[in-house]
């Protein structure tokens, strides 16, 4: 997935809420949570009702689609 077809797709999902699933480079893991800014080109996922379950990088990002 191009950068800046990655960075449009979550400010989306970060702006309208969306749970999404985010597959990371190198592994076959997958994260399902909803998308917030963290710090330094980071993303905390949260998982509904609970706190945060993961950060990830920017260009850890494989994938990213709406559940």
């Amino acid at each position: 997935m191009p950068i800046s077809q990655l960075h449009y797709f979550i400010d989306q999902a970060m702006s309208r809420h969306y749970l999404v699933e985010v597959a990371l480079l190198g592994t076959e893991a997958t994260m399902v949570g909803y998308l917030d800014n963290g710090p330094q080109n980071t993303l905390l996922i949260k998982r509904p009702g609970q706190a945060v379950t993961g950060f990830i990088h920017f260009s850890q990002i494989q994938f990213l689609k709406r559940v």
